[in-house]
């Protein structure tokens, strides 16, 4: 169903209709205003719980360049998860300060990815010529033996890792933004050695802690695997993280299929594994001072 927010006021055709994804784009007007078309549904009383089970998408759209940036889509945002909905895909600001098409073009395909079916998507993009985009596909296999928390990994004992044992900053009281030059010492392994010229990659070690808060950034499809899964002894109402660190420490897989053509996707760690093991010991958790900008 295609509709302004005026005519969904209330949001009582959620309930009446059975819908299961909501998805709205909203502007602001004036001193950070709803528009005409959906201030009605801003002034409206929302029955709570009403959105409870529906996933919900939010895009805003706005210039920087106002005080108000993006205000009456975050109000629009907060009003749909006071009412119990869930989050379909994190809140977007697309500032037309900057300019829109690409931001808005990028949000409009995580949605679909999102909520079209593989099967239609398939067909519509056939009946349209559309050349087939790539598509990754997860395999969750099962490990029953596991424990209530995430198991902690080490790059200590993997024979082609070396622990760095000194990491100092040579230039003292300069501006370290600008220039950086540090002494980093690293540990060989036994019958390893080392020469000028070597290439080397830094691999992290992120915390128990950063995995999960990263972890619960995507609850919902973690918490839906392992339920679907039907062999985890947790259940969300209960111990929603001890079924997280149960999710977390099941082997998965990742396929890719392009073209037709099915293959293991091309990933910065090995597979089979455990997602608590790629998070802790593959990907980088960390926020760099390059990147704020970008996470703001």
């Amino acid at each position: 169903t295609l509709a302004c927010l005026n005519d969904v006021a209330g949001l009582n055709i959620v309930k009446d209709k059975r819908i299961t994804h909501l998805v709205a784009i909203c502007s602001t007007f004036n001193r950070g205003e709803f528009p005409g078309n959906a201030k009605v549904f801003s002034e409206s009383d929302i029955e709570p719980d009403i959105l409870k089970g529906t996933k919900v998408a939010v895009c805003a759209l706005g210039s920087s360049l106002y005080p108000d940036f993006c205000k009456a889509g975050i109000t629009l945002e907060r009003k749909l998860a006071d009412a119990g909905a869930q989050t379909l895909a994190s809140f977007t600001k697309v500032d037309d300060a900057t300019g829109t098409d690409g931001p808005l073009s990028d949000w409009t395909q995580l949605i679909q990815r999102l909520i079209l079916p593989s099967k239609l998507e398939d067909i519509i993009r056939s009946k349209l010529n559309v050349q087939t985009v790539t598509k990754h596909n997860i395999d969750w296999q099962k490990q029953l033996d596991v424990t209530e928390e995430v198991k902690r990994y080490t790059h200590v004992n993997s024979p082609d890792c070396m622990l760095c044992v000194c990491n100092d900053e040579l230039i003292k009281g300069g501006d370290v933004e600008d220039r950086s030059t540090r002494k980093i010492s690293f540990k060989l392994p036994e019958g390893v050695k080392y020469v000028a010229g070597d290439h080397l990659s830094v691999r992290p070690l992120n915390s128990i802690d950063s995995v999960m808060r990263f972890a619960r950034i995507y609850k919902d499809e973690l918490l839906e695997a392992a339920a679907v899964s039907g062999d985890c002894p947790f259940n969300a109402a209960d111990n929603e993280d001890a079924m997280l660190a149960w999710q977390l420490q099941q082997p998965f897989s990742i396929k890719t299929t392009e073209d037709g053509e099915t293959f293991d996707a091309n990933l910065v760690f090995e597979t089979p594994t455990t997602l608590g093991e790629a998070l802790q010991t593959s990907i980088d958790l960390t926020l760099h001072v390059s990147q704020v900008a970008d996470y703001i």
